[in-house]
């Protein structure tokens, strides 16, 4: 499947491709944090225990400027893919064709539209998705 992302592909979440020319995004948010636990002590100040890493997650900055018709359904894909509630493999975009970067699931879109025509119809579509790594020692 890596072998199969074209060069102009930006990532790929699933069958989702990000690009110029489909859906770009304008900035990508990378955010690792660790896990650590608290004990509660008598008298003295709680202890930590680290437990590892927490899930990545990465945030892209999306805008559409619709052009045609299918510019409105990108957000919907989106939805209906994390309505599935299924991980997806993300494949990073490279000059060599690809990052394998594990499976992914979709945490949250959020959407808002602005400038519109008479009818309704937006002209700017903006929006964020958020994912985060799946765990594939989960993977069954």
């Amino acid at each position: 499947m890596i072998n199969d992302v074209p060069n102009q592909t930006m990532m790929a979440l699933g069958n989702f491709i990000f690009s110029v020319s489909t859906l770009e995004y304008q900035s990508l948010k990378t955010s690792q944090s660790w896990r650590w636990a608290t004990k509660e002590r008598y008298g003295r100040k709680p202890a930590k225990q680290y437990l590892g890493p927490a899930a990545s997650k990465k945030t892209l900055d999306i805008v559409v400027y619709p052009e045609k018709k299918k510019d409105f359904l990108w957000f919907n894909q989106l939805q209906q893919m994390a309505d599935k509630g299924e991980p997806y493999r993300l494949i990073g975009g490279s000059p060599s064709g690809g990052v394998d970067l594990g499976l992914w699931v979709i945490d949250q879109i959020d959407r808002s539209d602005a400038y519109f025509f008479e009818d309704g119809t937006p002209m700017e579509m903006k929006g964020t998705l958020t994912i985060s790594e799946y765990g594939e020692d989960q993977l069954l």
